[in-house]
C-alpha cells in the first residue's frame, strides 16, 4: 500500500513501542558498562537526568547531532527521572519517565530517546531503543541506519540498493561501496508513493577507516514537508592494538 507524506506524519504520532533492539552482541570484557544518549524526536529534554540509585541524580544534555557524554550504567535496568510538583504535598518529586532493560552480552550501548505522543498509562514520556554501540558491533568504515519514521526507506548507497525498515538496520560495511581514492559516497533515501518511488534526501556521505557514520531518519515536522530530516553522527574510532 502506497503511502502519503500526511500518513507518515500521522503514523509518526500513533508509532510507539520500540524495543530494545541489538544489532550484534559484543562480549563485556573488563571494564564497567557504558551508555550515549541520542534524541529521537522533538520533546521537552530539560531536567531528564539518569538515576542509577536513588539517592543520586546525573543531569543529561540530548541532541540530534551528536552522542552525549559517556555515562556509566549501573544495574539491569535504567531508570531516567524528572522532577515534578507533587500535588498532594507540593513538594518536588522525581518521578520516572523513561526505563530500559540493559541489553545482554553489550558493554558500550546507544539509548535513543523517542518521544511518545501520548505519555502512556505507566506515565513514562519515551520509548527507548538500547543498541549495541560498540566498536566490535560498529567499526571503521561503517554504516548504520535508525529510521525513526514508521515506514519502510528505499535507499541507495553509492551503487548498492537497500532497504531500512523503522528500527536500527544492520551495519552496512562501505569499503567495497566507495570508489578508488573517493573520500565519499552518494546516499539517497526515499519512499515509495501512489505514483512511485520518491526521494525524500540526497546527499554525500563521507567515509574513513577512521570513522563510523550513523544516519538517523526523523519523520517530516509537518503534514505538508516532503523531506524527512536526516542527522549524519560520525565518529572516530580507535586504531586497532598491535601485538608484537
Amino acid at each position: 500500500m502506497a503511502l502519503s507524506f500526511r500518513y507518515l506524519i500521522t503514523g509518526w504520532l500513533v508509532w510507539a513501542g520500540l524495543t530494545a533492539t541489538i544489532a550484534r552482541a559484543q562480549s563485556p570484557a573488563n571494564g564497567e558498562r557504558q551508555f550515549t544518549l541520542l534524541a529521537g524526536g522533538e520533546a521537552n529534554w530539560q531536567g531528564v537526568a539518569y538515576q542509577p540509585v536513588l539517592a543520586k541524580v546525573v543531569p543529561l544534555t540530548f541532541s540530534h547531532q551528536r552522542r552525549s557524554d559517556v555515562q556509566k550504567a549501573v544495574g539491569e535496568t535504567l531508570v531516567f527521572t524528572r522532577e515534578r510538583i507533587d500535588p498532594s504535598t507540593g513538594q518536588p518529586v522525581r518521578v520516572p519517565v523513561a526505563r530500559v532493560s540493559w541489553p545482554a552480552g553489550v558493554r558500550k550501548a546507544l539509548l535513543v530517546f523517542v518521544p511518545r505522543s501520548i505519555r502512556g498509562a505507566d506515565g513514562l514520556e519515551f520509548d527507548v531503543l538500547a543498541i549495541d554501540d560498540g566498536f566490535e558491533a560498529f567499526p571503521g568504515n561503517s554504516l548504520r541506519v535508525l529510521n525513526l519514521t514508521p515506514v519502510n526507506l528505499l535507499g541507495r548507497i553509492g551503487e548498492r540498493q537497500a532497504e531500512f525498515k523503522p528500527g536500527v538496520s544492520p551495519v552496512t560495511d562501505l569499503a567495497d561501496l566507495v570508489p578508488p581514492g573517493a573520500a565519499a559516497v552518494a546516499l539517497a533515501l526515499g519512499m515509495r508513493t501512489e505514483t512511485g518511488a520518491l526521494t525524500l534526501y540526497l546527499g554525500p556521505l563521507e567515509t574513513s577507516p577512521s570513522t563510523r557514520a550513523l544516519v538517523m531518519v526523523l519523520p517530516p515536522k509537518t503534514a505538508d514537508s516532503r523531506k524527512v530530516r536526516v542527522f549524519m553522527i560520525t565518529q572516530p574510532v580507535p586504531k586497532p592494538l598491535v601485538v608484537k
